[in-house]
């Protein structure tokens, strides 16, 4: 059981790191394409899908992540019950 708990605080770390560390460099992108109102439209369209992508690949991780946790097949849990 404490190998199960060990994997679930490290994925639970690992996941608020991703999401604080994927927040905050989607907020810089998304100042600059929103302050900066000189740019061509093509410019801006490039920084927004930037966000769209860094965001998605996130969403990936977290969700592999859990997924991971959720449905890993660990044998010491079992024998330690």
């Amino acid at each position: 059981m404490n190998a199960f708990r060990l994997l679930m605080a490290l994925t639970t770390t690992a996941f608020v790191i991703l999401m604080v560390s994927g927040y905050a460099f989607c907020s810089i992108r998304k100042e600059t394409f929103w302050s900066d109102h000189r740019k061509s439209r093509g410019r801006r369209s490039q920084s927004f899908s930037e966000v769209i992508i860094i965001s998605l690949l996130y969403a990936f991780i977290s969700g592999t992540l859990i997924g991971l946790v959720q449905y890993c097949p660990l044998k010491s849990r079992s024998n330690s019950d």
